[in-house]
């Protein structure tokens, strides 16, 4: 990525210097010694910084990585057997940290809405058309939705999560469970920014 990077840098130069020698804006004098040991001298700073950079980033972890990763703390969810990067165990009644937006009545108060049913689950399975897995339903009868904490997965094979690569985020980095009246699959949500040609 650098060396692309420099690259399109001294090709704009270049064609930056030769739009001004057409338009007689500047000098048209040759391609001086100054002008490579500038570019040279800018590049070298420029790779030196991405390496410290780059450095850093592998040895030194996020701060919410050190915090949560303190106890060496990895706990399941409903026995989906996924590493959770917490300080505490999740369990079914700490999941949640809150009702979901569209449950809040115009006081802040919470409707009956954020409640947990397996009416509610089962409105949702008819409308997608399958079954939800049992550790879902065990969310969805805690609780229709809501905020949850800020959980992440750390991706097969890495020992201890440095950088945003390492992680997955269950709940897309947007912290929040949709209602089950809410659900979609995932196609539909897809052919909502996509070509419905293709």
């Amino acid at each position: 990525m650098l060396a692309i990077q420099a690259s399109l840098v001294s090709i704009l130069y270049l064609l930056g210097r030769g739009g001004a020698a057409v338009f007689g804006q500047t000098s048209a004098a040759v391609f001086t010694t100054w002008d490579a040991l500038f570019c040279t001298v800018v590049a070298v700073i420029g790779l030196g910084l991405a390496g410290v950079v780059i450095w850093r980033e592998r040895h030194a972890p996020f701060p919410s990585f050190a915090t949560k990763q303190n106890d060496g703390a990895s706990t399941s969810v409903a026995s989906s057997g996924i590493g959770i990067i917490v300080g505490k165990a999740v369990t079914l009644e700490s999941l949640f940290q809150g009702r979901h937006y569209s449950h809040r009545n115009a006081d802040d108060s919470t409707n009956e809405q954020s409640k947990g049913s397996d009416a509610k689950i089962s409105t949702a399975e008819a409308k997608l058309g399958f079954a939800l897995p049992e550790g879902f339903r065990a969310i969805y009868r805690t609780q229709n939705g809501g905020s949850v904490p800020d959980i992440c997965i750390v991706k097969p094979g890495i020992a201890k999560a440095k950088l945003w690569d390492d992680i997955i985020q269950p709940f897309g980095g947007y912290d929040d469970l949709l209602p089950a009246e809410l659900l979609r699959t995932l196609h539909d949500s897809a052919s909502d920014f996509a070509d419905p040609d293709d």
